[in-house]
């Protein structure tokens, strides 16, 4: 289950700090005003992940996809190019993980119920797209 989303730089959210989420969430506030954007940034992470091309840094969609996002011009703050796009996700696990390191036996390198994410895509200046 998720428990954290924060985001910065996604379409009209320059910037927020992690919504917190519970078996049942819902999102309130005026047209507008962002709500939408959180269920957005979960499609594109997915259609990122499942999509065939793996030379792709997001899938941003097309009419066939979860969610059609345009071009990261489109998508990024205020159209701001020099913005990245910034996301933390975290989620609990269904039970317990422990992942040990296979070359040194006994040493754990990770042990817990609740796993996290964070990344940042960003527009290179030297107009090759995105980095």
């Amino acid at each position: 289950m998720i428990k954290r989303i924060g985001m910065s730089g996604f379409k009209s959210w320059r910037s927020t700090d992690a919504v917190s989420f519970g078996p049942i969430t819902a999102l309130f506030g005026t047209n507008s005003s962002g709500k939408t954007s959180f269920l957005q940034l979960l499609l594109l992470l997915k259609q990122t992940v499942e999509a065939a091309d793996r030379s792709l840094v997001l899938n941003l969609g097309d009419e066939s996809s979860l969610v059609e996002l345009g071009t990261f011009h489109e998508l990024v703050h205020r159209h701001d190019l020099d913005i990245p796009l910034r996301w933390d996700v975290d989620w609990a696990l269904p039970k317990r993980l422990r992942v040990e390191d296979p070359s040194k036996r006994k040493e754990i390198l990770f042990e817990g119920s609740e796993l996290g994410f964070s990344a940042e895509v960003a527009w290179k200046r030297n107009g090759e797209g995105l980095g």
